[in-house]
């Protein structure tokens, strides 16, 4: 989005309760109520107007413009420079300045308009639109807010993609450097393991601090396990925005001083809040000395000494820093910066009677790991009086070494820095002799050498020569005509006929319509000619060898620090933060490297995007549209195993670990609630099948007992109830899960393999006995299940089992949560694998082809995810799914055939739209599969349509179809969509699915036809 700051300057005082009443009415800021109601004249009714007058927006600013139009306030650009007019121009950079008078101005200068201006005028128009749908919010809200989109599966994390963070209005600066501090592994896990102090904060300052760093740690936790594909940051956000304005500070960040501020005030917040917290530093060594206490400030803070003369004496001081300013205008790269900055420099005596040379330069005694270098791109223009963006620029690279900045290689350092000295001072001598080749002549209208000997090449031969006049000794003289002589031009204008009215035109025979000489002999154009192209050939020669010099030159200043001894250093390019916009404000977002996954990946707020690293440096360079990096972030490469090391959602502090199982249930509990909405809108995609008539269900298993759960569940809790009463809470408990494991042993026996139904289906504890999991781990889900199913109405007997079965299934967690919970997500995976495919299997069943395909596909993809080889227990059967699908692919290609056979139009095309839209997309599913006949289902697929070419078919079906045709054949190209993956439905209790497989698989074996290719 982007960020706009109000202007503070030139604001007048007005009646502050009329103003409040301005700000409550319309809901505008109160910059944009304090301008409307100076330009109103005071009057409170107008000023509301001017702010709510949609309707007629050019009459409600009339007032604004007229009174603005007065101002003195002038723009140098290309309408102002100096030595022109001044004309009325808008500042643009002042959000206070109405942007509809601008845009009426501009309007009325048309004549003349430049592209500059129109460009302008774009943007105003675009600002405008923004301003408006502001001023229409409320009071305190003027930005405009991202809004959640309603469908969940929209806002869910993709797998193996980072979360983003919610842009809560202008926040986009705090996801941007929140984001590239996330990603570091060895800071995360300094942050989740933080433990706030047990004594009181006397200072309010310590509260901010205390309570932000609170919810950091709740925000990484999120960051790191959540489901979401973006998490919200507005709590943290809210008590960092109040510390701020706590200090004094008035700004809103977004501009580059304010993000700085920001970016201080966290490290500042991060290093008190470490300070007594840690005795181990970074990389896990114990502490040496007092000064490596805080383990922010080894990551974050590096230490320099200056030293220098000033005035004859020496003098010498050391310094810490955070984030290195390095300056943008006038540098080229990194390191040119980085000796601008470090080298020596003049200082300035403080009385005139200072006639000493006094200099200082900047050597590091010690780097931080991460080392962060803030570019200053923007500066103060004196003559316009407001900031500007340096838009110039400013190459680094991925790796650099930083042994040459070091104090104790100083001496060599300083030997190198004399030799590129003296290089710098020949490339600028090159430099100044090429620009005479390449910018000769006068004036401003200058051009390269060679092209002027070109030109006067070309004009000496632009006139056929005339014969030799002179002897053969030749004396090369010009000759000229006499002056005396006139021509017929020189003529034209002296006879006129007095007594005639009107003058008759004058002859255009002898008009010489290009310049050329009028006289040029044989030997003049021959020795002319001689000259020319000799001395171009002296002058492309000199050009080419100052350019060769030059070059070696440039080569010899960049590699003259590749030396060995200065090479021991290396940093890696961990961030790159991005500002796109002008110094008045823009748009922030990071790039950051995943070294694991060998990616750079884009965080622009909700979006996470791979990108590659041309699109890095083409956005974070400079030069390209109004984007650059203003931050670049590195990491010490000789200890990327401790930067990388911890920080991991396995290990997360316990209430974290509960903070983030919470949010994704909750999460869960959404899709599930949008998925149950929209199959209530859908044609009884959630009942059960009604059989067919010709089709009996009889079967002893399926009248047993499961017809009454409800009353053998109430049956079982009263005798849970009776032995608590009888042998106490903890014993009737703990035989009452033992009889539960040997029922669902019983149960997961009495399956045979031909049994219809799944027995995985009938208690998460028979999914993990058939996966062989960990005895510990069947415990627990079998005294989970108890746990659950005593509701919160049951007598108190039954509650008191139900929270001592609570503590007790907390304690046993301890240790194996991440596995059970693990476990547990497979489960609902499996079960989902299930749902999907019995449903395409019932829409397979009723001849809906078009809803049951997404079904059977979308179980497939599931089940692959879920299918270890190891572990075939995990995941349903492939042949099975694989079989179905394949079915219904078929029939569905049938039924596209038999509609495109037909003689209804719309019908054709409907036809060929299901080829298109669910035919296609399956075909590299099937090709990908390892049945033999699904690739043999493609290819029966593919015949059938091209056999219509082969057909006569009249012009309308043949043109449709050579149109398809293309989709079903080549299903690499762009065109293949994926089927979108349908709403799945939930069962309420792993019987329902259970039941509801039993007798989806009795109906395939009394109806095999239907299912069968």
């Amino acid at each position: 989005m982007t960020v706009e700051h109000p202007s503070t300057a030139n604001k007048v005082i007005v009646n502050t309760d009329e103003l409040n009443q301005i700000v409550e009415a319309t809901g505008a800021s109160y910059d944009q109520a304090n301008q409307a109601y100076i330009a109103s004249g005071n009057d409170l009714q107008r000023a509301i107007a001017m702010l709510t007058d949609t309707q007629n927006p050019n009459a409600s600013l009339k007032g604004v413009a007229n009174q603005t139009g007065t101002g003195t306030q002038t723009f140098i650009g290309p309408q102002n420079a100096p030595g022109r007019p001044q004309t009325d121009v808008i500042d643009l950079t002042k959000e206070t300045e109405d942007l509809e008078y601008a845009i009426a101005l501009s309007l009325r200068e048309a004549q003349g308009i430049t592209v500059e201006e129109q460009d302008i005028s774009r943007v105003l128009e675009a600002s405008l639109a923004e301003n408006k749908s502001g001023l229409k919010r409320k009071r305190g809200d003027p930005w405009v807010r991202f809004v959640d989109p309603v469908n969940p599966y929209e806002r869910q994390r993709l797998d193996g993609c980072p979360v983003g963070l919610k842009n809560v209005g202008n926040t986009c600066w705090f996801s941007a450097v929140i984001q590239s501090l996330f990603h570091l592994p060895v800071f995360r896990r300094l942050v989740l393991n933080y433990t706030p102090p047990l004594d009181p904060q006397e200072k309010p300052e310590d509260g901010y601090r205390v309570s932000f760093m609170t919810e950091l740690r709740f925000l990484f936790a999120l960051m790191l396990g959540s489901k979401r594909k973006y998490v919200d940051p507005t709590k943290a956000v809210q008590i960092l925005k109040e510390a701020l304005k706590y200090n004094g500070s008035e700004s809103n960040p977004g501009n580059q001083q304010d993000v700085s501020e920001f970016t201080h005030k966290l490290l500042e917040w991060l290093e008190d809040s470490f300070k007594v917290n840690h005795n181990n530093g970074v990389d896990g060594s114990p502490i040496r000395n007092g000064k490596d206490l805080n383990p922010v400030v080894e990551l974050f803070f590096g230490e320099s000494n200056v030293e220098g003369v000033y005035e004859g004496k020496t003098f010498s001081k050391k310094e810490t820093f955070g984030a290195f300013p390095l300056q943008v205008q006038g540098y080229g790269d990194l390191h040119d910066s980085l000796e601008g900055a470090m080298a020596q420099v003049e200082i300035e005596p403080v009385g005139p009677e200072g006639s000493q040379k006094s200099g200082q330069e900047h050597w590091f005694t010690r780097l931080p790991v991460v080392l962060k270098f803030m570019l200053s791109r923007f500066l103060f223009n004196q003559s316009t009086g407001r900031a500007e963006k340096i838009h110039e620029r400013f190459l680094f690279d991925r790796v650099i070494f930083m042994d040459r900045y070091m104090e104790p290689n100083k001496e060599i350092t300083r030997t190198y820095r004399e030799e590129v000295k003296k290089l710098k001072e020949r490339r600028a001598k090159l430099k100044g002799s090429l620009e005479k080749y390449l910018k000769y002549g006068q004036g401003s209208r200058r051009c390269p050498i060679q092209e002027v000997l070109d030109s006067a090449l070309s004009f000496v031969q632009s006139t056929p020569p005339s014969s030799d006049e002179l002897d053969s000794d030749v004396d090369v003289d010009m000759k000229t005509p006499l002056s005396g002589s006139p021509t017929p031009m020189s003529t034209m204008g002296m006879v006129t006929d007095a007594h005639s009215p009107t003058p008759s035109p004058c002859p255009l025979s002898d008009v010489r319509w290009t310049p050329a000489p009028r006289h040029v002999t044989e030997t003049e154009v021959a020795v002319l000619e001689g000259c020319l192209r000799r001395w171009k050939q002296e002058m492309e020669k000199d050009t080419k060898d100052l350019n060769s010099h030059l070059r070696e030159t440039e080569d010899a200043i960049s590699n003259i620090y590749d030396d060995a001894h200065l090479k021991k250093l290396p940093y890696r390019l961990h961030a790159v933060l991005v500002h796109e916009g002008q110094a008045s404000g823009g748009h922030y977002w990071a790039y950051i490297q995943d070294p694991s996954q060998q990616r750079w990946c884009k965080f622009n707020d909700i979006t996470v995007s791979e990108v590659t690293w041309e699109e890095v440096s083409r956005e974070s360079l400079g030069s390209y549209r109004n984007v650059s990096a203003y931050c670049l972030m590195y990491i010490d490469a000789r200890r990327e195993g401790c930067i990388g090391a911890g920080g991991s959602i396995h290990e997360l502090p316990l209430d974290l670990k509960e903070l983030v199982d919470k949010d994704n249930a909750e999460f869960e509990n959404e899709m599930r609630d949008w998925d149950e909405k929209q199959l209530a809108k859908t044609e009884n995609q959630c009942k059960a099948i009604v059989p067919r008539p010709d089709v009996v269900i009889e079967s002893e298993s399926s009248t047993q007992t499961r017809d009454t759960p409800e009353n053998e569940e109430t049956s079982d809790l009263n005798s849970l109830a009776e032995a608590a009463r009888s042998l106490g809470v903890e014993e009737a408990l703990t035989k009452w899960c033992i009889e539960q494991r040997t029922n669902l042993e019983k149960i997961s026996r009495e399956y045979s393999p031909d049994h219809p139904g799944d027995v995985r289906l009938e208690h998460f504890a028979i999914y993990l006995m058939k996966c062989k999991a960990q005895e510990k781990i069947i415990s627990l889900a079998i005294l989970e299940q108890v746990v659950d199913d005593i509701k919160t109405q049951e007598e108190d007997t039954l509650l008191l089992v139900k929270q001592w079965g609570h503590n007790r299934l907390n304690a046993e967690r301890e240790g194996t949560n991440i596995e059970f919970q693990g476990w547990k997500e497979k489960y609902s995976q499996f079960q989902k694998v299930n749902s999907c495919f019995l449903t395409g299997l019932e829409h397979l069943h009723n001849s809906k082809f078009r809803e049951a395909l997404p079904y059977l596909v979308h179980a497939c993809t599931l089940n692959s995810k879920l299918f270890n080889p190891d572990l075939p227990g995990q995941a349903m059967d492939e042949k099975l799914l694989a079989h179905y699908r394949r079915v219904c692919f078929l029939r569905l290609n049938e039924l596209a055939v038999g509609m495109f056979e037909g003689n209804d139009w719309k019908s054709v095309c409907s036809g060929l739209e299901l080829v298109s839209e669910l035919v296609v997309p399956c075909i590299p599913r099937l090709i990908a599969s390892q049945e033999a006949d699904d690739a043999a289902a493609v290819e029966q697929v593919r015949s059938c349509w091209c056999n219509f070419l082969g057909l006569p078919l009249d012009d309308r079906h043949r043109v449709k179809l050579e149109e398809y045709l293309p989709k079903l054949l080549d299903v690499t190209s762009e065109s293949c969509s994926e089927i979108k993956a349908p709403p799945i439905i939930r069962p309420s209790s792993s019987r329902d699915l259970c039941d509801r497989f039993f007798r989806a698989m009795e109906l395939v074996h009394a109806n095999p036809a239907a299912f069968t290719t």
